[in-house]
């Protein structure tokens, strides 16, 4: 498959790709009497009620630091990593929710967070080289569609190589962003390392997810990129009501708590819950 070149728009683009997919095509009305409208299920509060993302603390060499989680919800969180002082690259990735998406529309939603990076470059008065887009898969999730590129940029304070990962799996977007001073890594040295760190992050990660998801068939979505799981339901759906999965040592726990919201606009931004296994 050929790389595709960056596209339009920017980060929370990308989740409103997924916003729009599901309240447009898959979204679950309950019974009511045939003389009145069925009112569609939300994507978020709704068709997504309660996820649990578990991560791993450590992985290929790097450690979780602070999380954040942003005001709006579907905009997700983002967890930073380190390699310890004195250690060069600056490691973050990021979770937020996607839905079902088709792969010409997860194909834009990567082209648009390729070209919101270019768009910062270029707001901060920087330069910046985009590669292309290449498909990524990992070696854990195979069936999950994903991309992955490199760039190079310069700003005030030096010449840094950086690459980017964007998985859909288990009715989210997994990215990852990883930025090296030039002088310590080649271009094609620190897209390598951020594949081994997907890979390892892929072999650990734990996304569960309850809500009316758990009453959509896959085999209803012709064309999706949806993955059945074994149970029949979309991979990633695991129930109606809220369950709670295991967080073994050194793991930690997000959780969301989805709420529908009555009109556009952003939410007041509320404090994340996370429960964190023992460390190594």
């Amino acid at each position: 498959m050929a790389g595709i070149r960056k596209g339009a728009n920017v980060h929370v683009l990308a989740v409103l790709a997924g916003l729009a997919i599901m309240g447009n095509a898959h979204a679950v009305s309950p019974p009511e009497a045939s003389n009145v409208a069925a009112a569609p299920t939300p994507f978020l509060g709704g068709f997504l009620e309660e996820s649990r993302v578990v991560y791993p603390l450590e992985m290929a060499g790097w450690t979780a630091g602070d999380e954040h989680r942003y005001d709006d919800q579907a905009s997700g969180v983002s967890v930073g990593y380190a390699r310890g002082e004195g250690t060069p690259g600056v490691l973050t990735v990021y979770f937020y929710p996607a839905g079902v998406l088709s792969p010409d529309a997860f194909t834009d939603a990567a082209a648009a967070v390729w070209e919101g990076i270019a768009e910062a470059r270029r707001g901060d008065g920087g330069s910046a080289a985009m590669g292309d887009l290449e498909p990524y898969a990992s070696p854990s999730r195979p069936g999950a569609p994903g991309y992955i590129g490199s760039l190079s940029f310069e700003n005030e304070h030096g010449a840094y190589h950086s690459a980017m990962a964007l998985l859909l799996d288990r009715l989210y977007f997994v990215k990852a962003r990883l930025s090296i001073d030039a002088r310590e890594a080649s271009l094609a040295e620190t897209g390598e390392t951020l594949r081994r760190i997907m890979d390892a992050l892929e072999a650990r990660l734990v996304i569960s997810s309850t809500g009316a998801c758990w009453h959509v068939d896959p085999l209803d979505i012709p064309g999706a990129g949806a993955v059945s799981g074994p149970d029949g339901h979309l991979a990633g759906c695991d129930g109606e009501a809220p369950s709670n999965p295991e967080v073994g040592e050194g793991m930690r726990e997000i959780r969301f708590e989805y709420r529908a919201l009555p009109t556009a606009g952003a939410e007041p931004p509320r404090r994340p819950r996370a429960k964190t296994g023992k460390s190594r």
